[in-house]
């Protein structure tokens, strides 16, 4: 399995994280199991069509808000290739224009002939360069029609992520017991008002926000912890108010118990190193990919 990081035009980097390509080989059918991690990404399935956990249904191209809190993609025997595009956590909607109940679609359910043509375009791209060309053409056109209103809320949410979100990554030591009105204060703004603009940009309400950040921040202590550390130390040091709280979140938002967690050791990998995203990580399990 080989993963890469490709840096998008200068222009979209406050806006998307980075592009990224994974390519590997499944010697059987299998699952890849997603941990929710709260920002928006547009996968383009390159080789073959994968199913997502909702049917049958096959996927060439598909938006995930992330915001469920566990997903599963079934991937077919053969060759695997994947480019994403992982956005700032509230800065999707500025180039998607997606509804924030719509968590999971295809380039159909978008309704959006711009986005069915740039999807169109990058499977048909002969190379990676390519590609990443027609995915940045899209994107600065779409940037060029942002309102004033859309970029000053954008600015907000700006500040919200700069100044409160720990900008290292999710260390167990820089996780502050943050609350949705911490979120708002740094906003400027009153509570409601604050909420209605955040569920409209990242997809989500501020404390289911927080609480997949402070659940990624467990997770990664949990790993990182020698096997002495108690559950209890961990969830202090992580923002919880004991133990059966972060048991609970772990079961909620992954479907393993934190001792489950332990057990599976590298089965349980980091989506695909650091580079991968500033902030939270996704896990997967991918045993049948090599």
């Amino acid at each position: 399995m080989e993963f890469r990081t490709i840096p998008c035009h200068a222009t979209l980097q406050p806006f998307i994280r980075n592009y990224w390509l994974l390519t590997a080989h499944a010697t059987a059918e299998g699952t890849v199991r997603i941990y929710s991690n709260g920002a928006a990404s547009l996968h383009f399935y390159l080789a073959q069509p994968v199913r997502w956990d909702d049917g049958d249904r096959l996927y060439t191209t598909s938006f995930n808000r992330h915001d469920r809190p566990v997903e599963t993609v079934t991937t077919p025997a053969g060759d695997f290739s994947v480019l994403g595009v992982e956005f700032v956590p509230f800065c999707s909607y500025l180039f998607l224009r997606l509804p924030a109940s719509l968590s999971h679609a295809s380039t159909e359910d978008m309704a959006d002939a711009d986005i069915s043509a740039a999807a169109a375009a990058v499977h048909a791209a002969p190379t990676t360069a390519a590609q990443v060309q027609c995915l940045d053409d899209f994107f600065l056109r779409r940037l060029s029609a942002v309102s004033p209103s859309e970029a000053f809320n954008m600015a907000r949410m700006s500040d919200v992520f700069r100044d409160l979100i720990p900008a290292t990554g999710c260390e167990a030591a820089s996780m502050p017991p943050l609350s949705s009105a911490d979120l708002a204060a740094s906003a400027c703004l009153g509570t409601k008002q604050f909420g209605r603009i955040f569920s409209a940009t990242v997809g989500m309400r501020p404390k289911a926000y927080l609480r997949l950040l402070r659940f990624h921040s467990a997770l990664r202590a949990l790993r990182q912890a020698p096997a002495e550390q108690t559950l209890s130390d961990i969830a202090w040091a992580t923002g919880y108010y004991d133990a059966s709280h972060m048991i609970s979140d772990f079961r909620d938002l992954s479907g393993y118990t934190p001792a489950e967690v332990r057990t599976l050791g590298g089965r349980l990998t980091e989506t695909f190193g650091d580079d991968f995203s500033s902030k939270m990580k996704k896990k997967i399990v991918t045993a049948h990919l090599v």
